[in-house]
């Protein structure tokens, strides 16, 4: 017990995130990266809390496992520029932490009315739209827009490969029905097996050539 409260002494603790430092990083105990502020080492690894994770603040050698940051994440008081904010979007930051007040304005910004470039972007994309849309909603079509949009690429970047593969296994096929007529492929993968086996067979007849006779 006396252990345990002597390992929390150690512990820093700050005023506000102002006065948190930055921090370095590693992976079980390996070669260290950053610094990054908190928020941001927060950001990176807080879905990542089971794995060998280290930090350690700039101005110390001592190194602190992750859920000691996730910990100061969730209970450092807010920093002069969110408490400005906060006051500015009629928040009262009174009692509040860094996170919370984060947060808060972001929820706030969220529920705004789209930003005029949200606006244009959906127009003229032609897209569908409920009636009252607010930024967090208009943000979201048009990520699965460009998300579809990029699919859409690199599947007509893929389409003559494609193209080039199917007649590749047509060939196959009727090279397959000159020694069995009645065959027929049931399965579009059965027809990929053909092309495997034919490869194989192709790669295995140049190895043969290169073995010279002792």
């Amino acid at each position: 017990m006396l252990r345990f409260l002597f390992a929390r002494a150690r512990d820093r603790s700050f005023p506000s995130y102002d006065n948190c430092p930055e921090i370095y990083y590693r992976f079980n105990g390996g070669q260290e990266y950053g610094p990054q502020n908190l928020d941001r080492f927060v950001s990176f690894f807080a879905t990542r809390s089971n794995e060998k994770i280290e930090g350690r603040f700039a101005d110390e050698d001592r190194w602190r496992a992750l859920s000691y940051f996730l910990d100061l994440w969730g209970s450092i008081p807010p920093s002069a520029h969110t408490i400005k904010r906060l006051n500015r979007a009629g928040l009262n930051p009174k009692g509040i932490t860094e996170s919370v007040g984060r947060t808060l304005l972001r929820d706030k910004q969220d529920s705004k009315p789209p930003t005029p470039r949200q606006i244009e972007y959906l127009r003229t994309a032609e897209l569908e739209t409920p009636e009252r849309l607010d930024r967090k909603e208009a943000r979201t079509l048009i990520r699965d827009r460009e998300r579809a949009l990029a699919d859409e690429q690199q599947r007509l970047a893929k389409a003559p490969e494609i193209e080039a593969f199917i007649q590749r296994l047509k060939e196959l096929t009727s090279q397959v029905r000159e020694l069995v007529p009645d065959w027929k492929p049931l399965e579009f993968e059965e027809l990929r097996f053909i092309h495997v086996l034919h490869r194989r067979d192709r790669e295995c007849s140049r190895t043969r050539h290169r073995v010279r006779p002792r």
